[in-house]
C-alpha cells in the first residue's frame, strides 16, 4: 500500500497530524474543570479549532456535557438562537431519534423541535421560530436549556463559542451582548469559552468598558508553536513515511514559515508530493515546494489583491518591503513607497487591520499572512 502524505492544511489537524500544544491543552482543561470562562483568540489558521476540539474530546471522556457553537455564518439573532440550539441537539446522548425528540421538548420552553430528513434520508432536527416572537426569548430558552439539561444529567458543561466576534456585528449587538452576560454569569457550572480570530474585534468586546463582556473571562492568546516542536514534528512525519528529510532543511522550513502552524503543514504537504524516497530531501527541494507552494496560493492572493484600493496596496507593498531599521512613517518610507502623507498611510493600515489582512501589535504592524508578504515580496520588490 502506499504512503499517504501526512501533511493536512486543509483540514483540522488532529490524532497524529496535531502538533505539541500539550501546555495550552492542560491549562483549558484546569480551567474547563474550574467552570472558568476564557478568551482564545490569535490570528487565523493557528489551530484554535484544532485545539479546542481536542479539549472538547478530553473533557467529554471526563464526563462533561460538551457544546460546539461555530458562528461564523450568523447574521442575526434568530440565526443564533438556532445555530445554539442545534449545537445543544449534538452534544446531547439520547439514543433513538424519538427519545432525543421528547427530551429537547422537555427542556425547551418556547423552541419547538421538527424532525425532516436530510438529502441521504437521515433524521435531522430543525428549529421553527415564530413569526413576530421577539428573538431575545429564543436565546434565553437556549441558554438556560443548557443549564437545565446539564443538571439533568448531574454534568458540568462547557460551551464554546467560535468565532465569537460575529455577535458584535449584529444590527442588535449590545442587546444580544447583555442577554448573554446577564444569563451567563449566573451558570456556575458552565465554562464558557470564547473563539475568535479577527484581534481587534475581539478585544473591542471584551476590554470596552462600556460593553457588556467587559473582563467577563480570562484572556488567552493563543501564540506559536516553538520552532523546535514544529521541526521534530515535520521531521518524524517524514520518517514515518519512509522519506529521508534532512534535520537542517526541517528547520529552515520551520524558518521560512516563520512558525506558523498552517503554512508549515502546507509547504511540507508540498515537500513530500515532490520528494522521493530514494534520496535524502535538500535544500532544493524545498526551494521548489517553496514555489509550488506560492503558485496554488496565487490565485488567492490575486482576487484579494485586485478588490484592494490603491492606498491600501501600497501600504501592504510597504509593510511586506520594510528594512528593519525603516521607521513607518517616517518622511522616507512614505517618499519610497509611493504613500500620499504619513496620516494617509496610517488610515490605511486601520483598514487593512478591520480587513483582517494586517495586525497591529502596540505600535508595530505586520501582514498577517505569511505567504501573501512573500507573494508581494516577489511581485512588487522595491529596491
Amino acid at each position: 500500500m502506499e504512503p499517504v502524505n501526512p501533511f493536512s492544511f486543509d483540514k483540522e489537524a488532529s490524532g497524529d497530524g496535531f502538533c505539541d500544544r500539550e501546555k495550552e491543552t492542560e491549562e483549558l482543561l484546569g480551567d474547563i474543570r474550574s467552570s472558568h470562562n476564557v478568551i482564545i483568540f490569535s490570528q487565523r489558521r493557528y489551530g484554535k479549532t484544532s485545539l479546542i476540539k481536542k479539549v472538547l474530546n478530553l473533557a467529554k471522556q471526563e464526563g462533561f456535557l460538551t457544546v460546539y457553537v461555530d458562528l461564523y455564518h450568523i447574521l442575526s439573532e434568530q440565526d443564533f438562537a438556532v445555530a445554539y440550539a442545534r449545537a445543544l441537539t449534538r452534544a446531547m446522548e439520547e439514543g433513538p431519534v424519538e427519545k432525543l425528540f421528547q427530551t429537547l421538548r422537555t427542556i425547551f420552553s418556547s423552541l419547538r423541535p421538527k424532525i425532516t430528513l436530510d438529502a441521504e434520508g437521515k433524521p435531522e432536527f430543525t428549529f421553527g421560530l415564530e413569526v413576530g416572537r421577539d428573538p431575545v426569548m429564543d436565546i434565553e430558552d437556549v441558554l438556560e436549556s443548557v443549564k437545565k439539561y446539564s443538571e439533568q444529567k448531574n454534568k458540568k458543561a462547557v460551551v464554546v463559542f467560535d468565532e465569537f466576534q460575529q455577535i458584535g456585528q449584529l444590527d442588535r449587538a449590545s442587546r444580544i451582548e447583555g442577554v448573554l452576560r446577564s444569563h451567563i454569569q449566573t451558570h456556575r457550572n458552565i465554562s464558557y469559552i470564547f473563539m475568535g480570530s479577527k484581534k481587534h474585534l475581539i478585544f473591542d468586546l471584551f476590554t470596552d468598558t462600556r460593553r457588556p463582556f467587559y473582563e467577563s473571562a480570562k484572556m488567552f492568546p493563543l501564540g506559536k508553536i516553538p520552532s523546535k516542536e514544529l521541526e521534530s514534528f515535520v521531521y518524524e512525519r517524514f520518517r514515518s513515511t519512509g522519506k529521508h528529510l534532512l534535520r537542517q532543511v526541517a528547520a529552515r522550513l520551520v524558518e521560512t514559515c516563520e512558525s506558523h502552524p498552517y503554512y508549515v503543514q502546507y509547504v511540507s504537504h508540498s515537500l513530500w508530493e515532490i520528494s522521493s524516497a530514494d534520496s535524502p530531501i535538500t535544500d532544493e527541494d524545498l526551494n521548489k515546494a517553496i514555489g509550488l507552494t506560492l503558485s496554488r496560493t496565487s490565485p488567492r492572493y490575486e482576487s484579494v489583491w485586485e478588490l484592494l484600493p490603491i492606498r491600501h496596496r501600497q501600504s501592504l507593498i510597504a509593510l511586506a518591503n520594510l528594512s528593519p531599521g525603516d521607521k513607518l512613517f517616517s518622511g522616507a518610507v512614505v517618499q519610497k513607497y509611493g504613500l500620499a502623507s504619513a496620516p494617509t498611510f496610517r488610515k490605511a493600515l486601520k483598514r487593512l487591520v478591520e480587513k483582517g489582512l494586517a495586525d497591529r501589535d502596540q505600535h508595530k504592524y505586520s501582514i498577517i499572512d505569511v505567504f501573501f508578504e512573500k507573494w508581494i515580496r516577489m511581485n512588487f520588490a522595491v529596491e
